[in-house]
């Protein structure tokens, strides 16, 4: 079969790879591999994980079940035909994390995607440790944002807004929007910190109130907009901003830091300690009720999916599908490997 192969920092290819042909588990024929940030950094070096190359990367997954052994359909209640989902996340299942069902963050588990193979591929094996969703009510244009949306529920869980609570979320990406709209429908007023009109629209579209501002008025745009903030979602990556979060904050607010970081931030701990006494909370992918809201979410329309994916690309057209998501119009791209 065709598949996307890393071998090493900016050396990618499509080759002929190996059929998956496991024991137990299933396998998938890929419909959607969404491409991440974090495929991005794998292919260009720039990672903060212990990638091992080559890798097929790819860890957003949506697929169809083309074979499946019995213990595995009837532990996850899917059947050769499905389409379904897939936890990036194949845990131990032993440790602490995983006892108390953290599963995403389990220290000893294994990541698809970049420790086992990963969905931009035409066929994808899914280890029985797996946690798979079924995607019954969500549209094939949709379904390839599943992921990218469980990590949004997540950060907004991460954050806890009541009803009424000013949220500010840095960033109108895919997790940007989609945290917008979930944090919209619990009853938060949301505000949206982007960079353009056409970044503004889709704010617009899910709930929030767009702020755009230049890099030396941001403050005060969003002061002008809120008079103060009650939790931030940053999720831009941009570690330039997490300061920017830290002052807008009221004291006793919450800061959620959702991505990964190409650079340092420099923070005045004064400000989160003695100052203003800000819990500072990490997000990392999403737990396993997460993915189950957000197929909820996808197939109720709180959260239009097929609005957030903007450009589909064959395997033949992978590099233009790693390409950094700039631009105003460019959300998310998926790898459609079988298209």
């Amino acid at each position: 079969m065709r598949a996307v192969v890393v071998a090493g920092p900016g050396r990618v290819d499509i080759t002929d790879v190996e059929e998956p042909q496991p024991e137990r588990g299933a396998v998938l024929t890929v419909t959607a591999a969404g491409v991440c940030a974090a495929d991005r950094m794998i292919h260009d070096g720039s990672d903060p994980w212990d990638v091992r190359f080559p890798i097929v990367p790819g860890h957003e997954i949506v697929g169809q079940v083309s074979w499946i052994d019995d213990a595995s359909s009837a532990q996850w209640g899917v059947r050769t035909g499905d389409r379904v989902a897939v936890e990036v996340k194949v845990p131990c299942g032993r440790c602490l994390a995983c006892q108390a069902d953290d599963t995403h963050l389990c220290q000893d588990g294994q990541h698809l995607g970049s420790d086992l193979p990963g969905a931009m591929a035409e066929r994808i094996a899914i280890p029985p440790g797996s946690r798979v969703w079924r995607t019954d009510g969500i549209d094939d244009a949709a379904a390839g944002i599943i992921e990218p949306v469980a990590c949004a529920v997540h950060a907004v869980r991460r954050l806890g807004p009541a009803a009424g609570d000013v949220v500010l979320v840095m960033g109108a990406g895919a997790i940007g929007s989609a945290a917008m709209a979930v944090a919209a429908s619990r009853g938060a007023e949301v505000l949206a910190l982007v960079r353009s009109q056409e970044r503004a629209q889709l704010a617009r579209d899910a709930g929030a109130h767009p702020i755009i501002a230049p890099g030396d008025g941001v403050v005060a745009a969003i002061r002008r907009a809120a008079g103060q903030v009650d939790g931030v979602i940053e999720c831009t990556g941009v570690a330039a901003l997490v300061p920017t979060a830290l002052e807008v904050v009221r004291p006793g607010g919450r800061v959620v830091l959702y991505g990964v970081y190409r650079a340092p931030a420099l923070l005045d701990l004064n400000l989160v300690a003695e100052l203003k006494e800000i819990d500072v909370r990490g997000g990392h992918l999403a737990p396993h009720g997460a993915f189950g809201e957000a197929v909820r979410l996808l197939a109720d329309g709180t959260v239009d999916g097929a609005r957030l994916i903007t450009h589909r690309h064959t395997l033949d057209d992978v590099l233009a599908a790693l390409e950094p998501a700039v631009g105003p119009t460019r959300v998310k791209a998926v790898l459609e490997p079988n298209r």
